[in-house]
């Protein structure tokens, strides 16, 4: 089987940023990495014997899989929170009963869904009646302790139904941020807008700005992206439809078609959608 690829939702840039002039002018954009291999598990988990007996099964069925995972084990709920947002996992277990002085996996789940809306959780708990709520934040699957490796098969068989291509090979490329580097999948942006000296890179979600130029972004994703204005690149799968001058997207924001050469843009635009077809089906 094909080994998992890292599907990254990619960090929240921070509020304040740090208006302070660098010593060292740094490069903001890395060359576009077109693979990874690795598979990214976090477990939230208050008892050391659980959480160990969960890593264990899953590393055995990923085995099986001829899959490649890194498993890391959060007890507390503020590490995981924090984790989760610098470095979304492919898939979270959550003990729903965490301990007396941790909120509830339930309780978690509904603040990391208040930014990540499709991070596949699964929950694991001693009680059955505990994995009705899970439904109220679109749980994966849940598991009952102790976990089969059949039951935790299961949950990469789904996860395997829900990503689809997101478990093929994804182009990366990585983005220097409040002077942090971001991988982020050249898929998932949405469009990317020049102002002044800073390239904001939009995605679901969440917005990332870097004072890279839009010529050197747009050599790293390829013909993934559209230059659609001298001030703007956008990704074809998420336009919605043509309107006079503008691209309107699926969420409303509308991008200006360039003036000069609007008929080559569309012209453009109509054939990587010919082309990539099956990937905006998807």
């Amino acid at each position: 089987m094909e080994k998992f690829t890292r599907f990254r939702k990619f960090m929240r840039t921070s509020k304040s940023r740090d208006k302070r002039c660098p010593t060292f002018v740094y490069p903001l954009i890395f060359p576009t990495n077109l693979e990874a291999v690795t598979a990214e598990i976090f477990i939230y988990e208050d008892t050391a014997s659980d959480a160990r007996a969960l890593s264990d099964t899953i590393e055995t069925v990923a085995e099986n899989r001829q899959i490649t995972v890194n498993v890391t084990i959060f007890n507390h709920s503020s590490d995981l929170l924090q984790a989760v947002e610098n470095h979304e996992p492919d898939l979270l277990f959550m003990d729903i009963d965490a301990g007396q002085n941790e909120p509830d996996g339930i309780s978690l789940a509904k603040q990391i869904r208040i930014w990540s809306t499709d991070l596949p959780i699964v929950f694991v708990t001693c009680m059955q009646e505990w994995a009705l709520l899970g439904y109220e934040v679109q749980a994966l699957h849940y598991l009952i302790k102790p976990a089969t490796t059949q039951e935790v098969d299961v949950c990469f068989n789904r996860l395997e139904k829900l990503t689809g291509r997101r478990l093929k090979k994804r182009r990366f490329i990585s983005v220097i941020s409040d002077y942090k580097t971001l991988r982020i999948p050249v898929d998932a942006i949405q469009y990317a807008e020049v102002k002044g000296n800073t390239v904001t890179i939009h995605l679901p979600g969440r917005s990332i700005p870097s004072n890279t130029s839009m010529t050197s972004l747009e050599q790293q994703v390829g013909d993934a992206l559209l230059r659609c204005h001298r001030s703007y690149l956008i990704n074809p799968r998420f336009v919605k439809h043509i309107d006079s001058n503008d691209f309107v997207l699926t969420t409303g924001e509308r991008i200006p078609i360039r003036i000069n050469g609007r008929k080559s843009t569309i012209s453009q635009y109509h054939d990587w959608i010919m082309q990539h077809m099956d990937k905006v089906a998807d």
